[in-house]
């Protein structure tokens, strides 16, 4: 079934590794849904000998290859099934009646965003460096100057959080209401 874009009960938005997602998503997990959830499970399947860490690294070297250029192979196999996985699971939440707040970190899925979070240009590094984490996802600069074009871009100072923007609060805030 595909996603019902009309469906104002569900907000998807965009938010680069490190601004927040799992926290919010902790703090309101009522009205919010983090799709690494869903990629975390599909990865265990597809690479279920490897620890979580390793299946991310796993997962870019796959995509690396491009394996959908040879949808005869053994890796195109893993591919797409990995990403069917995940993105059957998401949809069932976009397709769920209850409002959420969906947030990911994954650019490439087929449906509207309300909007995309990143950092200042060239402080995404300085903000991962204030985290207590270390980056999971190969984080990098370039990722945060690959969001230039998307609309609407917002940029948070370092140190910022999707719990920190008006935005975001609002729309929990008018989902809590919701449900």
């Amino acid at each position: 079934m595909p996603y019902d874009a009309s469906n104002t009960r569900i907000v998807l938005i965009f938010a680069l590794s490190g601004l927040g997602k799992t926290t919010l998503c902790k703090r309101f997990p009522a009205v919010t849904y983090d799709t690494d959830v869903a990629f975390d499970t599909a990865l265990a399947l597809a690479f279920p000998d490897l620890a979580p860490d390793a299946r991310y690294t796993a997962w870019r070297s796959l995509a690396r290859t491009a394996p959908w250029q040879d949808h005869a192979s053994a890796a195109f196999q893993v591919w797409a099934s990995t990403r069917r996985r995940f993105i059957a699971d998401i949809l069932a939440v976009l397709n769920d009646s209850r409002p959420r707040l969906v947030l990911t970190n994954l650019s490439i899925l087929p449906w509207p965003y309300r909007a995309y979070f990143g950092i200042a240009l060239g402080r995404y590094e300085e903000h991962w460096r204030s985290l207590d984490r270390n980056a999971d996802n190969a984080q990098t600069e370039a990722s945060n100057s690959h969001l230039e074009g998307f609309a609407p871009l917002i940029r948070l100072p370092p140190g910022q959080f999707l719990s920190d923007n008006s935005l975001i609060t609002g729309l929990v805030a008018d989902l809590v209401k919701m449900k």
